[in-house]
Parts: C-alpha cells; sequence; structure tokens
C-alpha cells in the first residue's frame, strides 16, 4: 500500500510539472482590467451623401422695367415775372400763362425708383447793364400717379428747383444755352405715373419785372424706370 501511494504520487507531480500546474485553482482567476488607451486619431473623411431635395422657390424679386420712354413739347414762352426768391416752378402761381408739357406715361416698377433726363434750349432776349436785375428761367416736372390726385395720394413729384434744369442771366444781349439734367427720383408709386413738364421765368429782386420773356424749345422729357 506504501508503494501504491507512493507511485501515485510521483505520477501526479509528473503530471502536474508537465501540465504548467494549469488546473492550480490560482490560475484560473483574471485579474481587473487595465485603463483604456489614448483615443486614436480620426478616420479619413467618407464620401458625401447624395443631394437632399430642392428647397421651395423663394418670393418674386422686384419688377423691372427697362423700357424708357421719352416725350417732345413745343416752344414755350412766358413773360418774365417777379420772384424775390426760388420756390416751386409754377408759372401760373406767379401770374404767368399756364406752360407745361412736354407729357409722358411711364410704368414705374415696384422699386418706385426712375430716372428723369431733361433737355431744352432756353434763352432770354433780356438786356440789362451788368448788375441788373437777374433774370432765372427754368424747367423741371411734376410726377402724378394716373388717375389720381396728389392731394390724397403719396409718391408724387412737386416741380421745384431742386429737380430742374436753371440758370440765371444777368447782362446785356440775348443769352441762350442748350443742356441736359438727370435726376434720380425714388418713393414713387409703382404703375402708371403721368410726368409733366413745367416752367418758370422770373425777375430776381426786382419790385417790377422787366418787359422781356424767356423762351424754351426742343424741350424732351425722358425717364427710365427701375
Amino acid at each position: 500500500m506504501r508503494k501504491f501511494g507512493l507511485a501515485f504520487l510521483l505520477v501526479w507531480t509528473a503530471f502536474m510539472v508537465q501540465c504548467g500546474g494549469s488546473f492550480h485553482p490560482q490560475a484560473q482567476n483574471q485579474g481587473p482590467p487595465g485603463p483604456p488607451g489614448p483615443q486614436g486619431p480620426p478616420g479619413p473623411q467618407g464620401p458625401a451623401g447624395p443631394a437632399g431635395p430642392q428647397g421651395p422657390q423663394g418670393p418674386p424679386g422686384p419688377e423691372i422695367i427697362p423700357s424708357t420712354a421719352v416725350s417732345a413739347g413745343g416752344t414755350k414762352q412766358m413773360t418774365v415775372n417777379v420772384a424775390n426768391a426760388y420756390g416751386d416752378i409754377d408759372n401760373t402761381a406767379q401770374g404767368g400763362p399756364a406752360q407745361v408739357g412736354p407729357t409722358v406715361t411711364v410704368n414705374i416698377s415696384q422699386t418706385g425708383t426712375a430716372l428723369v433726363t431733361l433737355t431744352a434750349t432756353m434763352f432770354t432776349p433780356y438786356g440789362s447793364p451788368v448788375g441788373g436785375p437777374a433774370i432765372m428761367y427754368a424747367m423741371s416736372f411734376d410726377v402724378t400717379p394716373a388717375g389720381v390726385s396728389c392731394a390724397t395720394m403719396p409718391g408724387c413729384v412737386t416741380a421745384s428747383d431742386r429737380y430742374s434744369l436753371m440758370n440765371t442771366y444777368s447782362g446785356a444781349g440775348t443769352f441762350d444755352f442748350q443742356a441736359s439734367a438727370t435726376f434720380l427720383i425714388t418713393g414713387l408709386t409703382p404703375g402708371s405715373n403721368v410726368f409733366t413738364g413745367k416752367y418758370e421765368c422770373a425777375a430776381l429782386g426786382v419790385a417790377t419785372a422787366p418787359s422781356e420773356s424767356c423762351t424754351f424749345v426742343n424741350n424732351t422729357i425722358m425717364v427710365t424706370p427701375y
């Protein structure tokens, strides 16, 4: 019996040496996990995805009207009237004859903007010594929405020195010249608008007017809406 036990012990020891003690109870226990390593660099960018659906249509932009309207009028002649300061160009208000025209009707876009060009040959036969009363003569224009009274409707333009082709002359002999002036007009009423030429002929700084006149020829109004 003692020999059998000794032989079993030898066999068991050899078996454990060969197996490396893998069946030892403590060899089966797993240690705790280690801390996470540092984050790796980002990978390459992937391919672009498919195009998305078409978005909704935007609102319509302002109407663009590239046409230009031109109107020419005949000779305008008026007597000199007394005026001691510049003001609205209205020959009738100063006691002179009503001189208007030419007239042109233009369709204004939603921007309410237009370029207005005035052209005229203007002259006066007034003659006086140098330093005598000066004669001021000017061409301007009114703008009125078609069929609407400016008394109740914004967007009208009244003829004035601000928007005028103007000259002042004081001296002996006749003085005449042809010129043009262009103005950017904003705040107009969209739709049909009537542009009308207006005129003024005045003696400045005198109590009585000289017995002379102002004459306007080759009068033209050109309106380009935007």
